[in-house]
């Protein structure tokens, strides 16, 4: 589930980024080509495109447990967690 800050700050992320990763130290990083897991961290050689993103307090969906880092389009289609986020007693409106 995604908070509405969560969602603001995706948005506005550089197109060339397409994937969120969290590395083993708990550290969350950007990437534009996936990246395979490699000792501690996701690593991708090709990618010029790795930047380090500074909410780690934030993105507690995305884990080093995760297989592949998490499609930032598939956190911004999350309709479900924003919802509740806006209407947190559940209430129909």
């Amino acid at each position: 589930m995604i908070s509405v800050i969560e969602k603001i700050i995706l948005e506005n992320v550089d197109k060339e980024h397409k994937m969120i990763g969290r590395d083993s130290d708990g550290e969350l990083y950007l990437y534009g080509i996936c990246p395979c897991k490699k000792n501690l961290r996701w690593y991708n050689p090709l990618d010029q495109n790795i930047k380090s993103f500074p909410y780690k307090s934030l993105f507690k969906m995305v884990s080093w447990s995760d297989e592949l880092p998490t499609l930032i389009s598939t956190l911004l289609s999350d309709r479900k967690g924003i919802e509740a986020m806006k209407n947190p007693s559940g209430a129909k409106r």
